[in-house]
Protein backbone atom coordinates (compact mmCIF):
# COMPACT_ATOMS: atom_id res chain seq x y z
CA UNK A 1 0.00 0.00 0.00
CA UNK A 2 1.30 3.11 -0.98
CA UNK A 3 -0.34 5.55 1.58
CA UNK A 4 2.14 6.28 4.10
CA UNK A 5 1.51 5.98 7.23
CA UNK A 6 2.60 7.39 9.93
CA UNK A 7 2.16 6.97 13.99
CA UNK A 8 3.50 10.57 15.55
CA UNK A 9 4.13 11.16 19.30
CA UNK A 10 2.92 14.96 19.41
CA UNK A 11 1.54 16.03 22.24
CA UNK A 12 3.20 13.35 24.43
CA UNK A 13 4.25 14.48 28.00
CA UNK A 14 8.05 16.45 27.92
CA UNK A 15 11.18 13.91 28.17
CA UNK A 16 12.52 13.87 31.95
CA UNK A 17 15.30 16.36 32.21
CA UNK A 18 14.60 17.96 29.14
CA UNK A 19 13.40 21.43 30.62
CA UNK A 20 16.21 21.84 32.63
CA UNK A 21 18.99 20.72 29.48
CA UNK A 22 21.25 23.46 29.20
CA UNK A 23 24.13 25.09 26.67
CA UNK A 24 26.80 26.60 28.44
CA UNK A 25 26.64 29.92 26.73
CA UNK A 26 22.58 30.10 26.87
CA UNK A 27 21.61 29.09 30.35
CA UNK A 28 18.28 29.81 29.60
CA UNK A 29 17.79 27.43 26.31
CA UNK A 30 17.18 24.01 26.59
CA UNK A 31 19.13 21.86 24.55
CA UNK A 32 18.17 20.62 21.51
CA UNK A 33 17.88 17.04 22.31
CA UNK A 34 18.60 14.64 19.28
CA UNK A 35 16.59 11.86 18.07
CA UNK A 36 19.07 9.36 19.92
CA UNK A 37 18.42 11.15 23.20
CA UNK A 38 14.94 10.62 22.63
CA UNK A 39 14.56 7.29 21.85
CA UNK A 40 13.89 5.53 24.68
CA UNK A 41 13.77 8.10 26.82
CA UNK A 42 10.76 7.98 29.62
CA UNK A 43 8.39 10.78 29.97
CA UNK A 44 8.18 13.12 32.65
CA UNK A 45 5.64 11.94 35.07
CA UNK A 46 2.35 13.65 34.94
CA UNK A 47 0.94 15.61 37.41
CA UNK A 48 -1.68 13.84 40.11
CA UNK A 49 -4.68 13.46 38.29
CA UNK A 50 -3.67 14.86 34.62
CA UNK A 51 -4.89 12.52 31.69
CA UNK A 52 -2.10 11.27 29.45
CA UNK A 53 -2.05 12.40 25.94
CA UNK A 54 -3.34 10.46 23.34
CA UNK A 55 -1.01 9.31 20.65
CA UNK A 56 -1.69 10.54 17.27
CA UNK A 57 -1.93 8.12 14.48
CA UNK A 58 -1.88 10.14 10.55
CA UNK A 59 -2.57 9.08 7.69
CA UNK A 60 -1.14 11.18 4.71
CA UNK A 61 -3.33 10.37 1.85
CA UNK A 62 -0.74 10.82 -1.51
CA UNK A 63 -1.98 13.04 -4.01
CA UNK A 64 -2.55 10.38 -6.82
CA UNK A 65 -2.96 7.12 -5.15
CA UNK A 66 -7.14 7.70 -5.05
CA UNK A 67 -6.87 8.52 -8.59
CA UNK A 68 -5.08 5.54 -9.65
CA UNK A 69 -6.35 2.55 -7.75
CA UNK A 70 -6.49 -0.35 -9.94
CA UNK A 71 -10.36 -0.59 -9.83
CA UNK A 72 -10.88 3.56 -10.70
CA UNK A 73 -9.32 3.21 -14.19
CA UNK A 74 -12.43 3.20 -16.99
CA UNK A 75 -14.61 2.85 -13.75
CA UNK A 76 -16.93 5.96 -13.52
CA UNK A 77 -19.13 3.55 -10.56
CA UNK A 78 -16.01 3.93 -8.43
CA UNK A 79 -15.46 7.61 -9.35
CA UNK A 80 -18.80 8.13 -7.11
CA UNK A 81 -19.61 10.41 -3.75
CA UNK A 82 -20.10 6.69 -2.12
CA UNK A 83 -17.17 5.78 -3.47
CA UNK A 84 -14.79 8.32 -1.76
CA UNK A 85 -16.94 7.46 1.60
CA UNK A 86 -16.60 4.21 1.41
CA UNK A 87 -12.70 4.37 0.59
CA UNK A 88 -11.93 6.72 3.88
CA UNK A 89 -14.00 4.38 5.77
CA UNK A 90 -11.72 1.31 4.96
CA UNK A 91 -8.84 3.69 5.54
CA UNK A 92 -10.19 4.55 8.74
CA UNK A 93 -11.63 0.87 10.00
CA UNK A 94 -10.27 -0.17 13.66
CA UNK A 95 -10.94 3.26 15.33
CA UNK A 96 -7.00 4.12 15.98
CA UNK A 97 -6.53 7.10 12.93
CA UNK A 98 -7.04 10.35 14.88
CA UNK A 99 -5.35 12.79 11.93
CA UNK A 100 -6.20 12.20 7.55
CA UNK A 101 -3.78 14.41 5.93
CA UNK A 102 -5.28 14.82 2.45
CA UNK A 103 -2.27 15.95 0.02
CA UNK A 104 -4.22 17.79 -2.96
CA UNK A 105 -1.30 18.71 -5.54
CA UNK A 106 2.60 18.45 -6.21
CA UNK A 107 3.25 20.10 -9.38
CA UNK A 108 -0.27 20.28 -10.51
CA UNK A 109 -3.72 20.14 -8.37
CA UNK A 110 -5.93 16.57 -8.08
CA UNK A 111 -8.82 19.01 -8.25
CA UNK A 112 -9.99 22.16 -10.72
CA UNK A 113 -8.67 25.13 -9.01
CA UNK A 114 -7.81 28.94 -9.98
CA UNK A 115 -4.80 28.74 -8.22
CA UNK A 116 -2.99 25.69 -9.58
CA UNK A 117 -3.12 24.17 -13.08
CA UNK A 118 -5.17 20.80 -12.63
CA UNK A 119 -3.37 17.73 -13.24
CA UNK A 120 -5.77 16.87 -16.52
CA UNK A 121 -4.53 19.65 -18.31
CA UNK A 122 -1.25 17.56 -18.67
CA UNK A 123 -3.27 15.72 -21.09
CA UNK A 124 -3.05 17.62 -24.12
CA UNK A 125 -1.72 15.69 -26.79
CA UNK A 126 -0.90 12.68 -24.67
CA UNK A 127 -2.71 9.59 -25.69
CA UNK A 128 -5.32 9.28 -22.87
CA UNK A 129 -5.69 5.56 -21.52
CA UNK A 130 -6.36 5.53 -18.25
CA UNK A 131 -3.82 3.35 -17.13
CA UNK A 132 -1.77 3.44 -13.82
CA UNK A 133 1.83 2.62 -15.40
CA UNK A 134 1.15 5.79 -17.96
CA UNK A 135 0.26 7.64 -14.81
CA UNK A 136 -2.96 9.24 -17.00
CA UNK A 137 -5.20 7.33 -14.91
CA UNK A 138 -4.46 9.74 -12.30
CA UNK A 139 -5.48 12.76 -14.79
CA UNK A 140 -8.74 10.73 -16.10
CA UNK A 141 -10.23 10.01 -13.26
CA UNK A 142 -9.88 13.22 -11.45
CA UNK A 143 -11.50 15.33 -13.97
CA UNK A 144 -14.35 12.64 -14.54
CA UNK A 145 -14.71 13.19 -10.55
CA UNK A 146 -14.27 16.98 -11.42
CA UNK A 147 -16.62 17.15 -13.95
CA UNK A 148 -19.20 15.59 -12.48
CA UNK A 149 -18.69 18.21 -9.63
CA UNK A 150 -17.56 15.45 -7.03
CA UNK A 151 -15.03 16.99 -4.55
CA UNK A 152 -13.39 14.24 -2.37
CA UNK A 153 -11.37 16.52 -0.39
CA UNK A 154 -14.59 17.74 1.12
CA UNK A 155 -16.30 14.48 1.23
CA UNK A 156 -13.50 13.59 3.03
CA UNK A 157 -13.34 16.04 5.23
CA UNK A 158 -17.14 16.15 6.39
CA UNK A 159 -16.51 12.06 6.59
CA UNK A 160 -13.64 12.67 8.90
CA UNK A 161 -15.28 14.80 10.88
CA UNK A 162 -18.40 12.76 11.27
CA UNK A 163 -15.68 10.38 12.83
CA UNK A 164 -14.14 11.92 14.89
CA UNK A 165 -10.64 12.44 13.04
CA UNK A 166 -8.92 15.41 12.48
CA UNK A 167 -8.82 16.32 9.02
CA UNK A 168 -6.22 18.19 7.22
CA UNK A 169 -4.87 19.21 3.77
CA UNK A 170 -1.36 19.57 2.74
CA UNK A 171 0.38 20.16 -0.18
CA UNK A 172 4.18 19.02 -2.22
CA UNK A 173 6.52 21.97 -1.59
CA UNK A 174 9.23 22.20 -4.67
CA UNK A 175 8.02 18.51 -6.14
CA UNK A 176 10.02 17.54 -8.81
CA UNK A 177 8.77 13.97 -9.50
CA UNK A 178 9.69 12.82 -12.73
CA UNK A 179 9.73 16.29 -14.39
CA UNK A 180 12.56 15.12 -16.14
CA UNK A 181 9.91 13.51 -18.71
CA UNK A 182 8.68 15.69 -20.19
CA UNK A 183 5.03 13.62 -21.10
CA UNK A 184 4.83 12.27 -17.68
CA UNK A 185 1.04 13.56 -17.02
Amino acid sequence: MRTFLAAALIGAAPVAGAADATSADESTQPTPLGLGEVVGAKPAPLPPGAVPPKPWLVINEDNDRYFKRADLPGNIEKTTAEACEQYLDTVLDGGKVTHFFMCVCGQRASYDSKAWEPIWKGLAGVEVDGSPATNNAWCVNAKKMSDAGIDPYAIWTRRCREKGVSPWISMRMNDVHFCHVTNYF
